[in-house]
């Protein structure tokens, strides 16, 4: 009997395992025999009996089906309402006739049936009330562990009452309880892997979830949602890598309803889709993110966010047809929007290459570029990919084709509204809104990155916004004019909708004053540059106007008070920048973003420019380190921070990461800007205490260079740095013991500069010598005035903190001017600058020749500095993104601002007098140029790339080479080698024919040819002899010019005496009467070829306020007798003169009139 009762005891137990089986793999079919077998064997089981019977009837009425019947039966055990089954279960319930987990297994039932039957409110009370470890593990019987059926009960009942507790209750509960379900499911469980119970219910319970904890997240943006953010994250992570969701087509799947739920599920696309929402949620709003594992935590949500984005892209372009052309697809559009909204973020300021993983956000920005091309198969002339393709391909630094997509954009927006007005016009209208502002952010980008064509292109789009803009004016007049209030009223909310928001007229009227001010540099008619100059302005003026509230916009108050200075309005223009510096609170700032000191620093290098043309280098000096304030000390000083702090090596390390990721995020334009407010800092140094001061602080822009550059390894190493510091401590030039505590406020140029006491004097004859030259080569800086700058000043402004150095710099310059009062009539300016730089860059290496200065006063400053980047103000790419340039064309754009360095070495050097470390620097930046030469051959090796610069760069390699040829025969004109420097000069023009410094400098010496003060050729060195020359009377000298003063030679070959520059009366050598005479054809051919050279250099672009230029053309006038000409000219270049800056305008640094 006992071996009988242990058989029994073991079939039974088989019978039950199979039962759970059945019931685990889904074979409702075989279940109805199974409780049969249970019966016979386990009778005493009845709570799990009738929980199996309940199941199949649930079963059936979800599918509508009849249930199976067991072996012999005739008529299956069906029951007609589901309702009758709860009094059963009930009473099994509480009989406790079986397992913990027979218990367990009828009550998830019961709630099962309530919840069939609508009732979520009884299912929340049917179900267990815990779901927690304790509960779960009071189930397991002897150490036995949970079956397979009860693990999917427990999951079932987790989404069951996690459902209705979302229906009846608040979404919070129904978290709380699926919170305690969720780590189960994190578990591997091979058992359950194959089940397919479990996976059903797992699926419907990690999709419920996180769609539910989703949707809480993204309906209330405020308040703590952590717990909903982790729960979300934690269910839709293991939904996305459920085996149903893996080895299903998603595109297809619109899963039916299957046991357990009278509510539709939703479809696997649109869980993507918010899964995708989550996630971008996070990273645009910054929200806590939790990663799966210890590693980057900014890493890992780009690496997820790319992953949910390709699956919902192929998702929604499989799901997708092309449109037919009266209709759309915008569910495409308004997803590309989203990944647009991610890419900003990724490729933003706030975030780098390391944070985004492998390929940098080069990867992807190019990721989103394919996006933008595979949904633009899915839509027909869809305006918003267009306008997105033209600003991630600007973003990209792929110019050419940004254009070629906004093109394609203003073509097919502006032809449907021009279609409109005539008839009706099917299909979307783009809003002027948003058309304004992408063209906009087009003139934008062409004024900031472009060249002469880009000028060109960026006047055609002007008109686009003149247009609009004037439409919106005029409507806005007629809607308040001529209407009664009831029809005001009626039209008032279409007008609401279709009004441009006062922002994006602002920003139009930017642009339009941008482009034109942009253009006025680029037009060769002279005769209207001062009308486009004079609309821009207006333009400008309007956007800032009070209505458009935007008053206290940088941009557009740095671009105005750049055009007022060159409009020699310098009370204006400082005005603005004042305007512009004085901190305010974030409330007063307008435009989306908040306002970064970092932008600020070419408004107070502007500033310091005006300054300069008002003679006040003291105050000007301090503006500059005002500007450097913005930015750590140990980036604007190198190395002067590491010795102080390098007893701390933590602290040194920090600050060093710090320094590095700060630099970083700098870009290029930001980068330049910072060396050319350094070169303006030397600049003043050279002006107030002579070039032999000012070649000293030269490592410390190589220094600061080599710092800003670093990442690009270019040939600027700390060897070659440390070498020019060993050689300036051995030369340890001194300022000239003349200029020690003296100011001059004569201007030192063309109106007035004596010649360094070190460069030969190329007369021969002392008693009688030759007035200096008016060119720009061998006169620039040598003698500028000097301003000794006191310690006490430099001390008090060291002391200060940041905010108060600002105000302070702000401050000063209204109480300089009220103490100066009006400036001395004969006193009419500043030191001279080099010749005006080429049209191809506003940052021309040709200033290089001009003068720098290190950081003054800041080995005081704490090294602990602000090294936060908020969204910039400056302009970098039409979004939020910033303009990534490939790393090819962001060497080509550091070399090309190496080379100004080197020549402003050279040219610092030169008026130094030391004409061999001159001729060094000028040999480096010939490496560099040709550096710049194998890169641009490395893309394209023609004449036209090697002609033309690209976007981004300023100078192209002819011009850059021009470069070197002009400061190369500058150093030999100052040593009094004329020919050789007229070769040099040759060489230039020969590489970019309006090349400035080399024109003015060969036209002189064409003149001063035709003047006979230096002659046509080269002549050897002879013996000087006393033998008389019969037709002058005087005797010869060794190079064979004549002693005697120039003349003046007519046309008609009569001479005549003219007045030398001092007033002096001189008589001239008797010219031949013989017109054909070869030396006269000669010199008269100099004289005809300067002045062809000098005026078609003054009708361009690069030289109209050059006022070297301007001096040379009088020479030319008057060499040819047209004295009239001569004066008038005259008086124009005192005018430009007049409130000239220490360097131009337009070493501001690269972009423009665009911050």
């Amino acid at each position: 009997m006992s071996a009988n009762s242990g058989r029994d005891a073991d079939k039974a137990q088989s019978y039950i395992a199979a039962l759970d089986s059945a019931r685990s793999e889904d074979k409702w079919s075989d279940v109805p025999e199974l409780i049969r077998k249970v019966t016979k064997h386990a009778p005493h089981r009845k709570c799990l009996i009738q929980t199996a019977h309940a199941e199949i009837q649930v079963v059936a009425h979800i599918t509508k089906t009849r249930p199976a019947t067991a072996k012999g039966q005739t008529t299956p055990n069906h029951v007609s309402n589901l309702s009758e089954l709860i009094p059963e279960l009930i009473a099994a319930i509480e009989a406790a006739d079986g397992t913990p987990q027979d218990v367990f297994q009828a009550q998830v039932c019961l709630g099962w049936i309530h919840w069939t039957l609508s009732e979520p409110g009884l299912a929340v009370v049917r179900l267990p009330k815990e779901f927690d470890d304790t509960i779960i593990g009071s189930l397991s019987e002897g150490g036995k562990g949970l079956t397979k059926w009860t693990e999917v009960c427990i999951v079932k009942a987790g989404y069951i009452k996690s459902a209705a507790q979302a229906l009846i209750s608040t979404p919070d509960a129904a978290l709380e309880t699926a919170s305690t379900v969720l780590p189960r499911l994190a578990i591997p469980n091979s058992a359950l892997a194959s089940c397919p119970q479990a996976l059903y219910w797992s699926e419907l319970f990690l999709s419920r979830v996180a769609m539910l904890a989703s949707e809480e997240v993204l309906a209330n943006d405020s308040g703590n949602h952590d717990f909903e953010i982790e729960t979300a994250l934690k269910a839709f992570r293991l939904w996305s890598g459920h085996p149903q969701i893996k080895g299903q087509d998603i595109a297809a799947s619109q899963r039916g309803i299957q046991s357990g739920s009278s509510h539709n599920s939703d479809s696997q696309s649109s869980i993507w889709m918010a899964y995708y929402k989550l996630l971008s949620l996070i990273l645009q709003n910054g929200l806590s993110y939790y990663p799966l594992s210890s590693g980057s935590p900014r890493r890992q949500l780009a690496t997820e966010i790319r992953r949910v984005e390709t699956v919902c892209e192929s998702v929604l372009l499989r799901g997708t047809k092309f449109p037919l052309a009266s209709g759309s697809n915008p569910h495409v559009e308004a997803w590309t929007e989203d990944v647009i909204s991610n890419w900003e973020v990724l490729c933003g300021p706030s975030w780098r290459d390391d944070d985004v993983g492998e390929g940098g956000q080069d990867s992807i920005s190019r990721n989103v570029l394919d996006i933008l091309y595979r949904a633009s198969t899915k839509t027909y002339h869809s305006h918003s990919i267009l306008r997105r393709l033209f600003h991630v391909h600007a973003a990209l630094a792929e110019f050419d084709l940004a254009m070629k997509a906004l093109d394609t954009y203003i073509e097919i927006v502006i032809g449907a509204k021009d279609r409109a007005e005539k008839a009706a016009e099917i299909g979307h209208l783009e809003s002027d809104e948003i058309l304004l502002q992408t063209v906009s952010e087009g003139v934008l980008l062409l004024c900031c990155f472009g060249s002469e064509e880009e000028a060109r292109k960026a006047k055609e789009l002007i008109a686009i916004l003149q247009k609009y803009i004037e439409k919106h004016i005029t409507d806005d007049l007629n809607v308040t004019n001529g209407k009664g209030e009831e029809e005001e009223e009626e039209e008032e909310e279409e007008e609401e909708a279709s009004r441009v928001p006062s922002h994006v007229i602002a920003l139009a009227y930017r642009a339009i004053g941008i482009g034109l001010g942009n253009w006025s540099r680029w037009t060769s008619k002279t005769e209207a540059r001062n009308d486009i100059r004079a609309e821009a302005i207006q333009n400008l003026e309007r956007s800032i106007a009070p209505e458009f509230e935007s008053e206290y916009d940088l941009s557009s108050r740095y671009a105005l008070a750049l055009l007022l200075a060159e409009s020699r309005d310098l009370d204006g223009a400082i005005s603005h920048v004042k305007t512009a510096l004085t901190p305010r609170d974030e409330s007063a700032l307008s435009g989306p973003h908040q306002s970064e000191e970092r932008d600020k620093i070419p408004l107070w290098h502007l500033l310091a420019l005006l300054l300069s043309a008002k003679q006040e280098f003291d105050i000007a000096g301090r503006t500059c380190e005002a500007a450097f304030d913005q930015l750590p000390s140990s980036v604007t000083i190198p190395g002067q921070n590491n010795r102080r702090i390098n007893r701390d090596s933590n602290r040194y390390q920090d600050l060093s990461a710090k320094n590095k990721d700060f630099i970083q995020h700098l870009q290029g334009r930001e980068k330049e800007r910072i060396i050319e407010t350094r070169m303006t800092q030397l600049a003043l140094l050279e002006i107030m205490d002579g070039p032999e001061v000012a070649v000293n602080h030269s490592d410390n822009l190589l220094a600061l260079f080599a710092t800003l550059f670093e990442d690009l390894e270019l040939d600027v190493t700390k060897e070659k740095i440390t070498q020019l510091e060993q050689q300036q401590q051995q030369q340890h030039l001194g300022p000239p013991k003349s200029s020690a505590g003296t100011v001059r406020s004569f201007r030192g140029s063309i109106f007035g500069r004596k010649k360094g006491s070190k460069i030969p004097d190329r007369s021969l004859n002392a008693s009688d010598p030759i007035p200096p030259l008016p060119n720009g080569a061998s006169s620039i800086g040598a003698d500028a005035p000097m301003i000794k700058v006191t310690s006490e000043a430099a001390n008090n402004t060291q002391q200060n903190s940041q905010l108060e150095k600002q105000n302070g710099s702000i401050n000063s310059i209204d109480a300089s001017q009220n103490e100066k009062g009006d400036v001395d009539a004969e006193a009419i300016g500043i030191a001279i600058s080099d010749p005006r730089i080429s049209p191809t860059s506003p940052t021309d290496p040709k200033e290089s020749a001009k003068q720098s200065l290190p950081a003054v006063g800041h080995t005081d400053q704490p090294p602990e500095q602000n090294v936060r980047l908020p969204t910039p103000l400056r302009f970098s790419s039409p979004t939020k993104a910033l303009a990534r340039f490939p790393v090819l064309q962001a060497q080509k754009h550091a070399i090309s601002v190496l080379v100004k360095v080197w020549l402003l070495i050279s040219g610092m050097y030169r008026r130094a007098s030391l004409f061999d470390d001159a001729v060094e620097a000028c040999e480096e930046a010939s490496k560099q140029v040709e550096a710049f030469e194998a890169l641009v051959a490395a893309e394209e090796s023609s004449a036209r790339a090697f002609a033309n610069p690209v976007w981004g760069v300023a100078k192209s390699t002819e011009a850059l080479w021009a470069d070197v040829h002009a400061e190369k025969g500058a150093i030999l004109e100052a040593q009094s080698l004329t020919h050789e420097a007229m070769q040099y000069y040759e060489e230039a023009i020969s590489c970019f024919h309006d090349h400035p410094k080399a024109t003015i400098a060969l036209s002189n010496l064409l003149l001063d040819a035709w003047e006979e003060k230096i002659p046509l050729e080269p002549v050897e060195p002879r013996i000087e002899s006393d033998i008389v020359d019969p037709l002058s009377g005087t005797s010869t000298s060794p190079n064979g010019v004549s002693g005697a003063s120039p003349q003046t030679i007519q046309a008609n070959g009569v001479t005549k005496t003219h007045q030398a520059s001092n007033g002096e009366s001189k008589s001239p050598p008797k010219a031949s009467s013989n017109t054909d005479d070869p030396g006269h054809l000669s010199r008269l051919a100099a004289r005809d070829r300067a002045y062809a050279l000098i005026s078609m250099l003054t009708k361009t672009g690069a030289s109209w306020d050059n006022s070297e230029a301007w001096f040379t053309l009088s020479r030319a006038y008057e060499a040819g007798s047209q004295i009239d000409k001569a004066k008038e000219i005259l008086w124009w270049c005192i005018e430009l003169e007049d409130r000239k800056p220490i360097r131009h305008w337009w070493n501001l640094g690269a972009g423009g009139y665009v911050l």
